[in-house]
């Protein structure tokens, strides 16, 4: 009797899992990413939708001239998103430079903070990054979700240089938040 009900209790786990989606953003949303931040004075600049297609374009300016320098931008998605489910974005490097994507969660109190696997983009390169909403880690809920850009400003990037990305949406999307 006790065996069967280990096999029930990870069959609905399991089930759980499958259930789980791919979720994106949509550019209405990602409009309204703001910044809390940089380091070493970098800034977020501007949000601005690309005219006539789907995705958004973030400027920037990376303030830094000895070496790793970042800029985050996020926004509150509190309830919006489910434990399980994989965030994913598409970016095109439109910079002369290679930039370096995180994606990143606020989760649980809101204090709480996880980070994906950084993923470098080449000048002119498109790029699929995700991140996924580990049922161990999120207890309660996400709070908010952001990107991080970065550099390394030992790659030749002068000081105080204009950067852009552009994140496009998934034609594959199952879930759009907005």
């Amino acid at each position: 009797m006790r065996k069967n009900a280990v096999v029930f209790g990870l069959l609905l786990v399991f089930a759980g899992y499958a259930m789980a989606d791919l979720v994106t953003v949509n550019d209405s949303a990602l409009l309204q990413f703001t910044t809390p931040g940089g380091s070493s004075g970098s800034t977020l600049d501007a949000v601005t939708d690309i005219p006539g297609n789907p995705g958004v374009q973030f400027d920037f300016t990376f303030n830094n001239q000895a070496g790793w320098t970042d800029v985050t931008a996020k926004k509150s998605f509190a309830g919006e998103f489910a434990i399980g489910d994989t965030w994913e974005a598409k970016f095109l490097n439109t910079d002369d430079y290679t930039l370096t994507v995180y994606l990143f969660m606020q989760y649980n109190s809101g204090w709480t903070y996880k980070q994906g696997t950084g993923v470098n983009i080449g000048s002119g390169q498109e790029a699929v990054v995700s991140l996924y909403i580990d049922p161990l880690l999120v207890t309660d809920s996400v709070k908010a979700i952001g990107f991080k850009f970065g550099t390394n400003t030992w790659t030749g990037r002068p000081d105080g240089s204009s950067a852009s990305i552009q994140v496009v949406p998934e034609p594959a999307t199952l879930v759009l938040l907005g």
